[in-house]
């Protein structure tokens, strides 16, 4: 990775990174009539101090796994994104540094640090799967959102901030951010073998106050950008798409060509955080062994090709309502394919806490065997898009929904007539024999079943199943449900 200056910035023995937001005064933050300049088309657009991050580096990738989501606010949007690489300097208030090198020993960042993330994702993928069509993908970003949702949390205060801690297991904010930092700089990785970025921003529109404190906290914990422009006009909008496309590296280039902000008042700011994940199988498997084959999806069988292993030495795991295996990826990182039982549906697994339990804790899990496995997973190219909105409502998110709320405060206190209209999510997701790439963008009883009966046995995905992407200290980064690969 090219390595880049850190200026006033630190790292301490807890592995948080801080102080990244340049020195932007309170003027520059409220004054939106100030510093004004004219871009090289004659547009008057807001100018300030600038750093620059990291270059996205482009590689090519024969298994990629995407997803993007975007939160529309009523007079916010709240998605997820990589920056530092576009001709967006002229709407910048701030632009945060990248850390110059990864985080060798990440996974310690993470030590007692995961209770937040680990109480959102469980409650989040039941909620979201509950209810999967026979005709449709579902997909959804877990670690995407509960960062969005972080970010969301410094721009609110009263009840509808304590909603969003209650969804975290009822943390403290200081908690929040620091267990939200861990996860970001845990996830943050280009060693040459895997590529794991999140990246965050707040947009703002020439007539909206942000205070200082708030910018310097979206910073320092979520290494979050700011710009200011004028929202509901071509060239602002054209930036915040071209950003989300290159952050998503083209593979939500469609769901991004959609994005535009709606003029003032009607929208007032956007939070916006993607995150990108690429990596190869610890062993590929062997195109020559790949086979066209059935698959038995709800509404009909349709033909797939089938990615094979034979004999493969691995763990095997079961329950009341599944089965699992999982593949390596080549320096960190797994993923699961997941089989529900016959006449179980997604969401049972989901309600299922032996799934959750087999992802956090994957050593400690009981009831899984090793053993040889004949493997055969369909190679897919699967998009979805949601609507969180109704899922974080039935979790009890609900009050930043509400229009007229006095919880939004990005001016530093609360009544900044703000409210969320929306939280649309669209994900993509790809695999074939070689290894994953993964992009998102968010602008949210009983004993358990007989053990296998032999010491080989069938693991064929070749009827509906789901798929968790898992990568530093096993946190699941993706989660999809495939019913037509």
């Amino acid at each position: 990775m090219k390595k880049t200056d850190m200026t006033a910035s630190t790292y301490d023995a807890a592995g948080k990174l801080s102080d990244a937001l340049s020195d932007v005064g309170d003027d520059l933050l409220t004054d939106a009539d100030a510093c004004r300049e004219k871009d090289g088309a004659g547009t008057e657009v807001s100018a300030a101090p600038v750093k620059k991050g990291i270059p996205l580096k482009k590689h090519l990738w024969k298994i990629a796994a995407g997803a993007a989501a975007v939160l529309c606010v009523g007079g916010i949007w709240a998605a997820q994104a990589r920056a530092g690489m576009l001709s967006l300097h002229a709407y910048a208030l701030a632009e945060v540094k990248y850390p110059a090198e990864t985080e060798p020993y990440r996974g310690l960042l993470l030590d007692g640090k995961t209770d937040s993330v680990w109480s959102f994702i469980p409650q989040a993928g039941k909620a979201v799967f509950a209810d999967v069509k026979d005709d449709e993908n579902r997909l959804f970003a877990p670690v995407s959102t509960y960062l969005a949702l972080g970010m969301l949390s410094e721009v609110t205060q009263g009840e509808g901030q304590e909603q969003i801690l209650s969804l975290m297991g009822g943390c403290s904010m200081e908690t929040l951010r620091d267990e939200a930092n861990a996860v970001w700089v845990a996830n943050y990785i280009d060693d040459g073998k895997v590529r794991s970025f999140v990246n965050n921003a707040l947009w703002l529109d020439d007539h909206t106050p942000c205070a200082q404190t708030v910018a310097e906290q979206l910073a320092g914990t979520y290494y979050a950008s700011v710009y200011r422009g004028e929202m509901g006009t071509e060239k602002y909008d054209r930036a915040f798409r071209t950003w989300l496309s290159e952050n998503t590296e083209g593979k939500l280039k469609k769901q991004a060509d959609l994005m535009k902000f709606s003029p003032y008042p009607e929208q007032m700011m956007a939070l916006s955080s993607t995150m990108t994940y690429a990596a190869r199988w610890g062993k590929k498997f062997d195109k020559s062994m790949t086979e066209r084959g059935t698959f038995h999806a709800p509404t009909g069988d349709i033909s797939a090709d089938f990615m094979k292993k034979e004999r493969l030495s691995s763990s095997y795991f079961w329950s009341d309502t599944f089965t699992a295996v999982y593949q390596y990826f080549d320096h960190g990182g797994i993923m699961w394919f997941v089989l529900p039982d016959e006449g179980m549906s997604f969401a049972d697994v989901m309600n299922d806490d032996d799934f959750w339990t087999m992802l956090e804790d994957t050593y400690e899990y009981e009831n899984q065997k090793y053993l040889y496995v004949n493997l055969a997973i369909p190679k897919f190219d699967v998009t979805s898009s949601l609507d969180l909105k109704d899922s974080l409502m039935s979790l009890g998110v609900t009050e930043v929904f509400e229009q007229g709320n006095d919880s939004f405060a990005l001016s530093g206190e609360a009544g900044d007539n703000i409210w969320l209209s929306a939280v649309n999510q669209s994900t993509r997701v790809t695999a074939d024999e070689d290894g994953c790439t993964a992009t998102t963008c968010v602008v949210m009883p009983g004993a358990g079943a007989a053990p296998p009966p032999t010491e080989e046995i069938d693991f064929i995905c070749d009827r509906p199943f789901l798929f968790v992407l898992s990568g530093t200290g096993n946190i699941p980064l993706f989660i999809g449900a495939v019913n037509m690969p």
